[in-house]
């Protein structure tokens, strides 16, 4: 879902920049942080003065109006995103989107708004099944039907 906002073409001419990062179980401030600001400026950033680099990830920001998408974050201590955030000021209208698996994090705190996305419904998963795994004529492999049908069940 978070995907299918980002490359939304109406997102794009609203935001002037976009930077969508993966952050998984290694909560690093000083990479989130240097990917972000590399992205942001298209140039590489050497130092790991992480007081440098939010200073220039703020100038960059500074009258521009931005996505950030920070993807399967983990973290939970509200102390280290106020810290990561702080340096996050762009012009009225900015966003971050955070995706995750853990629901402790979306009640850390802060002004989060939540979306918990739903199981899919047996239809659903085949469907996605099968347009991954065949494009988009599932039907042109009967024979693996059953045992995808499978697959999907198992994957709701």
């Amino acid at each position: 879902l978070a995907k299918l906002v980002y490359d939304d073409v109406e997102v794009d001419n609203h935001f002037d920049i976009k930077v969508w990062t993966t952050v998984s179980l290694d909560f690093d401030i000083l990479e989130i942080t240097r990917t972000l600001l590399e992205t942001v400026t298209s140039r590489n950033w050497d130092t790991n003065d992480l007081h440098i680099l939010r200073a220039e990830l703020k100038q960059n920001l500074r009258g521009k109006r931005f996505l950030f998408v920070l993807d399967d974050v983990w973290h939970e201590v509200y102390d280290d995103w106020i810290h990561l955030v702080s340096s996050f000021v762009g012009k009225s209208g900015s966003k971050m989107i955070i995706t995750t698996r853990n629901h402790t994090f979306t009640r850390t705190g802060g002004t989060f708004h939540t979306y918990t996305l739903g199981a899919l419904s047996r239809e659903e998963s085949w469907s996605l099944l099968s347009t991954c795994a065949f494009g988009f004529d599932g039907s042109a492999y009967p024979q693996l039907e059953n045992i995808g049908q499978s697959i999907a069940k198992k994957c709701r």
